[in-house]
């Protein structure tokens, strides 16, 4: 509810250099990790780390609409959402088919004739997942849209989701813990997905069923909001800009003291 979030602070949503600092640290252990470094573990974590920023950031956004407006306007946060990453994605996919054209296999160009329209529609992850590609041993041209896909997929959903939410009328507090049960509820989901490694999907999954479960794991958007989640939980909890001077503020929480460095 639109008076509970209120007294969270102001609707305008400042810049925060530790979170910069925090990507760029998941960013150098993504790039070792695939680079070969056997001494790098990160890769999983910088991921991961990367899901919890996003749905941070976007909650962020989503409670300071709220506040300033007292609702959400769909169209222009999907449009925005657009602008800002659909023209570096296709810029991406184009250059990654011109560079098949020439240099690529015909594995290549058979895989980019399955990946391309996924990646298009940002659903690459749905599409490697029915399309039988392993998530371990496997290396497509396109393979690394999956993590563009989740999101993209959470920035279509959560909105939604947050405005439905917010209609219950509950206070920040209650509605931060509810997430926090959310991303468990997955977590658990998540642990019962792996005790069954590496035999097919079957069960209670009929949808999906004879499908890789490692792949669908990794991959899917239900298991992988875990993060999304927990970051969303972290917005209605901690949001250090209730002014223009936030920046420039005295430090006086351990989120605030924690944060900076990194």
């Amino acid at each position: 509810d639109s008076g509970a979030l209120r007294k969270m602070g102001s609707a305008k949503m400042g810049y925060e250099p530790s979170l910069d600092g925090l990507r760029a640290l998941s960013v150098i252990g993504v790039l070792l990790y695939h680079g070969g470094f056997s001494w790098m573990r990160g890769g999983f974590l910088g991921v991961e780390v990367f899901f919890v920023v996003s749905g941070y950031l976007i909650t962020s956004l989503l409670i300071g609409e709220q506040e300033k407006t007292g609702r959400i306007d769909f169209k222009n946060f999907w449009i925005r959402r657009a602008r800002r990453l659909l023209p570096a994605c296709f810029a991406m996919i184009v250059a990654v088919m011109i560079w098949a054209a020439f240099f690529g296999s015909e594995q290549d160009l058979s895989d980019l004739r399955r990946d391309v329209p996924w990646a298009v529609l940002y659903a690459g992850n749905w599409g490697q997942i029915l399309g039988g590609v392993p998530y371990f041993g496997s290396d497509p041209l396109l393979k690394h849209v999956w993590s563009l896909a989740v999101e993209e997929q959470w920035y279509l959903l959560w909105p939604l989701g947050f405005v439905a939410i917010m209609k219950l009328r509950r206070g920040a507090t209650t509605v931060g813990l509810f997430l926090v049960g959310a991303a468990f509820l997955v977590m658990a989901f998540t642990f019962w997905l792996e005790s069954g490694s590496p035999s097919l999907l079957a069960g209670p999954i009929g949808l999906f069923e004879g499908l890789a479960r490692t792949t669908f794991m990794y991959l899917s958007t239900f298991p992988r909001s875990r993060g999304l989640l927990l970051g969303a939980c972290v917005a209605f909890f901690w949001r250090p800009w209730p002014s223009a001077r936030a920046a420039n503020a005295p430090v006086r929480r351990l989120p605030d003291q924690v944060g900076p460095p990194l």
